[in-house]
């Protein structure tokens, strides 16, 4: 068990999930959380946070509660914002898991570089003054691959890829920031979140779950993307479980020695696109206002068709479908470089396959938990 961990990111997509898995696994003494609150509202939003947590742990477990505390900071300030009286946090600090970004694929350039690059940055500097730090965590994505094709493997390329979205840019500069930095980090690289396999709950909605409820509307009649591309999609659960391993586990170095690298990701499980859009559409494809409308299959495109269909639909003054389809044409152009993540690294963490869920069942429910009145 570790002393002390400091958790960044609590608030995000993965946090609650996350902070359940270490405290379910005692993975330290104390969990300090830190977040961004304005002045006096720190142990309100805090409380908000912690019964999200609760909801996730048996109530044999709920006890352990009591190790997760908040951290009033930014990781966009000098020293993470935090009071000189913080320097015991850094003294008892072991582990950090920097779990912090912004995952907006419509956010400004300089934004996404502010938060994933030199937050990432000011979380180094933060962690070099603890003397005897075990672990720097970094959770990074997938998608650090930007157009490249074919079997991604776990580790850290020198040249940097092309890229299809600036997220994707920012994701590989911190990657670059945090292997460079000479301490213990270790990079564990997320593939698509859908939600939670037990309920379909998704504790902050993204890219994904837009997309999901513009299909529900029916105003999304093609993707871009190629037929044989596959959508490397997992559970909440799945990813928070590997991330409390990665904590607690054996590191093997990677290639040459470097920072180890782990893909938690499908893999050669991942399903085909083609199946993710056939599973969505007939999900809908019953509904009343569907079969009256007459709404078809999404067809899969290159992205030239595809911005040609989208400047179309703008120049004919409809808002909604114009709105929908750039939502789609932030993230989905990913498709058109198709690409199986290599998990042999993740595996060797786990220390067996990496747990999976019945993607078709983890959908379904993320759908429902999307679109209630569809149920």
């Amino acid at each position: 068990m570790h002393r002390q961990i400091l958790l960044t990111g609590a608030t995000g997509a993965l946090g609650p999930a996350l902070a359940a898995e270490l405290v379910r696994t005692s993975a330290a003494e104390q969990i300090a959380v830190l977040m961004r609150s304005p002045a006096g509202e720190l142990e309100e939003r805090f409380g908000r946070w912690r019964e999200a947590v609760k909801s996730l742990l048996a109530v044999e477990e709920q006890g352990n509660l009591k190790r997760l505390y908040p951290v009033g900071g930014d990781i966009c300030l000098d020293n993470l914002g935090l009071e000189s009286s913080a320097e015991a946090l850094q003294r008892e600090t072991d582990v950090v898991i920097h779990a912090a970004a912004d995952t907006s694929f419509s956010a400004p350039p300089e934004r996404l570089h502010a938060v994933n690059v030199e937050g990432t940055r000011r979380v180094l500097e933060w962690s070099g003054r603890r003397r005897h730090l075990r672990r720097f965590l970094l959770v990074s994505s997938v998608f650090v691959s930007g157009s490249r094709t074919g079997r991604i493997e776990e580790t850290a390329t020198a040249e940097a890829p092309d890229f299809v979205t600036h997220y994707q840019r920012t994701k590989w500069d911190a990657e670059q920031v945090a292997i460079a930095s000479g301490m213990p980090v270790g990079v564990a690289r997320i593939s698509m979140v859908l939600g939670s396999h037990a309920t379909g709950g998704v504790h902050r909605l993204g890219a994904v779950h837009g997309l999901i409820k513009w299909f529900a509307r029916g105003l999304v009649p093609m993707v871009p993307g190629l037929p044989e591309a596959t959508g490397d999609v997992i559970a909440t659960e799945v990813a928070a479980q590997c991330l409390a391993r990665a904590v607690n586990g054996d590191w093997k170095m990677g290639a040459g020695g470097g920072a180890p690298i782990w893909h938690i990701a499908a893999g050669e499980q991942a399903p085909r696109m083609a199946e993710l859009i056939d599973f969505v559409y007939q999900h809908f494809a019953d509904r009343p206002a569907w079969r009256r409308k007459g709404i078809v299959r999404p067809r899969m495109v290159e992205q030239q068709e595809f911005d040609r269909f989208i400047a179309a639909v703008v120049a004919s003054g409809h808002p909604a479908p114009a709105q929908a389809l750039r939502s789609v044409n932030r993230f989905l152009p990913d498709l058109l470089f198709p690409k199986t993540y290599a998990t042999a690294q993740a595996e060797t963490l786990w220390g067996g396959p990496l747990p999976q869920y019945d993607w078709r069942e983890t959908l379904g429910r993320v759908i429902r938990f999307c679109c209630p009145g569809d149920r």
